[in-house]
């Protein structure tokens, strides 16, 4: 079975971030979150969820439940984008020509 590689796309500044596993993606969400200027309560906040949960994303626990990890980097203006990485060309393919970075 091919690994999965998340591919973030940053609609403020439209620039993509790969994140291969749980802690790159918690670091990913993390520096949105600050980069808005949220601190991780204001992010729970909107969320619904506890300051816990957020520390927990933030450090790349793989056991939270996608559909709040979702929301979290929505909030924080990254996008998703999942691919199956067979190669690092097939990665490179993806993010820097099929798919064109939406405008904000």
């Amino acid at each position: 079975m091919s690994p999965i590689v998340y591919i973030l796309i940053d609609v403020s500044y439209r620039l993509h971030m790969i994140a291969t596993n749980p802690t790159e993606l918690g670091a990913l969400l993390r520096e949105g979150r600050q980069r808005k200027g949220l601190t991780q309560q204001d992010l729970a906040n909107q969320l619904g969820t506890s300051r816990q949960w957020v520390i927990a994303a933030e450090a790349g626990s793989p056991n939270l439940r996608l559909a709040l990890v979702i929301d979290a980097l929505l909030l924080v203006d990254l996008l998703v984008d999942v691919i199956r990485d067979d190669s690092s060309q097939a990665i490179l393919d993806a993010v820097f020509e099929a798919r064109p970075c939406p405008a904000p």
